[in-house]
């Protein structure tokens, strides 16, 4: 009876032994399950279990990434690398600058067995790293600093609708915002003016809007016949541009002065109280001057200023449409030099006599500049991923700081840099950017 029941036994277990092997060479469904998924703002590291047969041949083993969507419900993946088929894991460490990105895991495969040498595919479920930061549907028009902190940057964007949006580098979040007429299109500048931002439209209409809460305080409307061409606050009085008249509002008392001296200037800054900063450029030239406000020339028109260019850059420096640029503008720290166009030239205040030009450095064209406390300068480099640093001191070319965008608008916070940038590549060449066009690409705002 013993002999019988050992018997059995050993019966069973080579009937098991028998299953197990079967079960190895032939009853396992292939998968591939994602066992980490490790996501950052610089890589992200998958990990995954591939089960099969023994007589499972993987022919490659694939990495997609979900790269755009054209706003339908199509999804469109790339294939971004192809491993060896033993690998467990892999980083993406080329993350592009996207708020949702999805992955997965493919794999090709054939039966060691298969006369027919069928290749079959499967794949991972996907994975999906999801991040917040600021976007907008066109590169902005324009961005400036607010002069009571180093982190809080007011951003014009002037397609329809034409919108104002306080970031705060702090939470790197829009915390204000409000959008204007969807059918003016914004060709000037706004300025500041103690607590307000003071945009105005082609139309006139200067809008006082107070610079933390956005609410609009005041408006005034100045009844132009013909387009706006810039605007600045002395005072009580918000002198502006209609074709070639420079003309003002009292901001007390709303009372408008129409028809006064000729100047057709596109874009100007106020220096200081008596005087202005005007800025030119064409197809072919440019320049820069400086008015003095005096005293009426004729007194009988009724009229109770005048202007006088009191001085010019030289003609003979013959400057071309791109040295001096109403778009690329930025200030020395100090205010004694200012830094314009696609080359980046310096030009002394005091006199308008032009210093080093940052693109002789380097060979590169910019679209904007920013400086740092320290007096270092920042340039964004036209048609690359890339920004340049140059020492505040020596001019020399310090850094090059990698960017997962084109930048655009170079931004200095306590923190460090940011930077808004495109998803597509821009160029820039000359003057009138705005208005004449102005840069088609989605952008977002960059940290490093």
């Amino acid at each position: 009876m013993q002999f019988y029941r050992a018997f059995f036994y050993i019966f069973l277990l080579v009937l098991c032994l028998g299953c197990s092997s079967d079960d190895e060479d032939g009853n396992i469904e292939p998968s591939i399950t994602i066992t980490s998924f490790v996501a950052g703002k610089n890589e992200v590291e998958i990990s995954w279990e591939l089960a099969r047969d023994n007589n499972v041949i993987i022919e490659d083993l694939l990495i997609y990434r979900e790269t755009f969507s054209d706003g339908s419900e199509r999804r469109y993946f790339e294939l971004i690398e192809s491993i060896p088929s033993s690998s467990k894991s892999y980083i993406d460490t080329n993350v592009p600058y996207l708020s949702k990105i999805s992955y997965y895991v493919k794999a090709n495969y054939r039966y060691d067995d298969d006369d027919q040498y069928e290749i079959l595919s499967l794949q991972s479920e996907e994975k999906v790293f999801e991040r917040d930061f600021p976007q907008f549907d066109q590169v902005p028009y324009q961005v400036m600093k607010d002069p009571d902190s180093n982190d809080i940057y007011h951003i014009l964007t002037n397609w329809n609708p034409a919108e104002i949006n306080r970031y705060d580098a702090r939470v790197n979040e829009m915390v204000q915002s409000r959008t204007f007429s969807e059918s003016l299109f914004y060709g000037t500048r706004f300025i500041f003016s103690g607590n307000d931002l003071v945009l105005g439209d082609l139309k006139g209409n200067f809008f006082f809007v107070d610079k933390e809460s956005y609410e609009i305080n005041r408006l005034f409307d100045a009844d132009l016949q013909e387009d706006l061409e810039g605007f600045g606050i002395i005072g009580n009085r918000l002198y502006y541009v209609e074709d070639f008249s420079f003309d003002y509002i009292n901001v007390d008392t709303g009372a408008i002065k129409k028809h006064g001296t000729g100047k057709g200037f596109k874009y100007f800054q106020v220096l200081n109280e008596t005087q202005l900063l005007s800025l030119y450029s064409g197809t072919h030239s440019s320049a820069a001057s400086v008015y003095e406000f005096q005293d009426d020339l004729d007194p009988d028109i009724g009229w109770d200023f005048s202007l006088s260019e009191i001085r010019r850059t030289s003609p003979e420096l013959n400057l071309d449409g791109n040295d001096v640029d109403t778009f690329i503008f930025t200030w020395s720290n100090d205010k004694t030099q200012f830094l314009t166009g696609i080359e980046g030239r310096f030009f002394n205040i005091n006199d308008l006599t032009p210093g080093i030009v940052l693109g002789g450095i380097t060979g590169k064209r910019y679209l904007h500049f920013a400086i740092d406390s320290k007096g270092d300068i920042y340039g964004s480099v036209q048609e690359e991923k890339i920004i340049h640093v140059f020492d505040g001191e020596t001019l020399e070319l310090k850094e090059s700081i990698p960017t997962k965008l084109y930048p655009v608008f170079p931004i200095i916070t306590t923190n460090g840099l940011v930077c808004i940038g495109a998803y597509e590549r821009v160029e820039y060449w000359g003057y009138n950017y705005g208005i004449d066009y102005g840069f088609h690409s989605e952008a977002a705002i960059e940290t490093f």
